[in-house]
């Protein structure tokens, strides 16, 4: 693989919203920290900074078996038999994972978004989702690259049971931007018989927080990356012995 200038871990403020519009109009938002994790460098991830930890309880940190299969083999060969089974052929150079930490030990992680890096650019995008029962579904997507430093939307139909409040019939459509500087993500979702708005094909992932007439699952909503740097202490100057009396 090429030497990559991007950290092992990435740090994001960012803020999630839920929006429903039926049968009342109801949103809510909140702020949460985003890492994105290198999964083939979590041996340099957990060497800094010293309020995070790979494997190991901390302030924030990783664990690996809470995603994919949960332990039983490796996350990146996990991720490159759901890809490949989701029709990219060509190897994966690179796997980011965009997540929750854990805080204090304590999980909790509703999605988690793998993003495929091949050679050539970003391949593909899965979305490895959660319900409350402990039961976990991935949506495998191919992606191509949009305007303005976004993906193409993609959409797929709701396979996985999340919430009661959730029929099955639905479709999710997603607009998302690759992690950078910034991190955009919005899931939308209708009925599965009926078409997308015009307005909704045409908006921006960065839009997140418009009421309009479908409703956002979820929208990670222009978390920016921070810079967490931690400096050694200065080293204290040698204190000059006193002159024999």
């Amino acid at each position: 693989m090429r030497p990559d200038p991007r950290p092992a871990v990435s740090f994001y403020r960012s803020h999630v919203a839920h929006v429903r519009v039926r049968p009342h109009p109801h949103r809510f938002s909140y702020a949460v920290p985003l890492i994105c994790v290198d999964i083939d460098r979590l041996d340099d991830a957990g060497k800094l900074p010293p309020i995070f930890s790979v494997g190991a309880f901390n302030l924030m940190s990783f664990k690996p078996s809470d995603h994919g299969a949960r332990g039983a083999r490796p996350l990146r060969e996990h991720v490159e038999a759901l890809v490949r089974n989701g029709g990219v052929t060509s190897g994966l150079e690179r796997i980011e994972l965009v997540c929750m930490p854990r805080v204090l030990g304590s999980a909790f992680n509703p999605l988690s978004v793998f993003y495929c890096w091949s050679p050539a650019g970003l391949a593909a995008v899965v979305y490895e989702v959660r319900n409350t029962f402990g039961e976990r579904h991935s949506y495998v997507m191919r992606v191509e690259a949009g305007g303005g430093g976004s993906l193409a939307p993609h959409e797929c139909d709701k396979l996985f049971y999340v919430s009661p409040f959730m029929d099955m019939a639905l479709r999710y459509r997603f607009l998302a931007t690759a992690p950078g500087e910034t991190l955009n993500l919005k899931i939308k979702y209708r009925e599965s018989f009926r078409p997308f708005a015009p307005s909704v094909l045409r908006e921006s992932c960065a839009d997140w927080f418009e009421l309009d007439a479908d409703s956002v699952l979820l929208g990670w909503g222009d978390g920016r990356r921070e810079t967490v740097r931690f400096a050694p202490p200065p080293a204290s100057e040698p204190t000059a012995s006193p002159a024999p009396r």
